[in-house]
């Protein structure tokens, strides 16, 4: 048994889905969305052999049958509406991931792609340059910081050829609902005046480097996928390329087992000549 814990609106979960439906596979799809509304979790310790039991939709599982979990994109408990006051709905959700936190351990000894905490780990910035740095990949200079005088001096060090990105995904959720994502941005000397903003949080500042194609690449145990994509045409397209070099090969592969990942998706760039 696959169980799949994602959310409504992950294409590529419905992809792999539909998949595992020609191949006879047997699966259950956990929606966060519907999480606690229609998808109910039970943990009975009430004898000396603790079961458990996951129910979505009319299909009910038990821990036990689970043998893999895909760890897509789940987006965290959706509290009903009937709960109104603002203290009872945090408590709520509280308690709802303390329960799915409990469900994770309890499917500790299933084969996961990957386990939430790697995932978490590895989504952070400064360990994945680290990591990329002592595993041989070349990295653009790099500043992370909430000071307006260091990010001016990296900023004239670069010669102004310098982007900023976010530490994080870069999403901003407003409580109507609307999604502002914030994307990496060159910036220009126009922009030497909204320095003084940095001071308001840490933001991470990077050395542009010219390219020529930008690399996806993905490790899935020890098999790599790697598609070249030319973002510099007004055509975006991309192609499968044929290896990405042996010292960039060994690099993704071992940082993906230093992460303690089963899948990674690192990313790079040819540089222009």
């Amino acid at each position: 048994m696959i169980l799949i814990i994602s959310s409504k609106d992950d294409v590529t979960a419905d992809l792999v889905q539909d998949d595992l439906k020609s191949r006879c596979v047997e699966f259950l799809r956990f929606n966060s969305e519907d999480y606690p509304g229609s998808v109910e979790l039970c943990f009975d310790y009430s004898s000396s052999h603790p079961t458990g039991s996951l129910s979505a939709g009319d299909r009910q599982i038990a821990f036990s049958d689970v043998r893999t979990v895909w760890y897509r994109k789940p987006s965290g408990p959706c509290i009903s509406s009937d709960v109104t006051h603002e203290q009872a709905k945090k408590f709520a959700e509280d308690e709802s991931n303390a329960a799915l936190t409990g469900l994770y351990n309890a499917l500790r000894g299933a084969f996961w792609v990957s386990r939430p905490e790697r995932i978490r780990m590895a989504n952070d910035k400064l360990l994945q340059l680290a990591v990329a740095r002592e595993f041989g990949h070349e990295v653009p200079r790099t500043l992370v910081t909430n000071s307006p005088e260091s990010a001016r001096r990296f900023y004239d060090v670069c010669q102004g050829r310098v982007v900023i990105k976010p530490l994080r995904a870069g999403l901003i959720e407003y409580p109507d609902g609307s999604v502002e994502v914030i994307y990496t941005t060159p910036l220009s000397a126009g922009d030497l005046a909204e320095f003084d903003k940095v001071a308001y949080a840490p933001c991470l500042l990077q050395e542009y480097v010219e390219k020529a194609i930008e690399l996806r690449v993905t490790v899935i145990g020890g098999r790599m996928f790697c598609v070249a994509l030319d973002t510099q045409s007004s055509d975006v397209h991309g192609r499968l390329q044929d290896g990405v070099g042996a010292k960039v090969d060994c690099g993704c592969r071992t940082e993906t087992c230093v992460l303690a990942l089963h899948v990674g998706s690192p990313d790079g760039r040819d540089e222009a000549v």
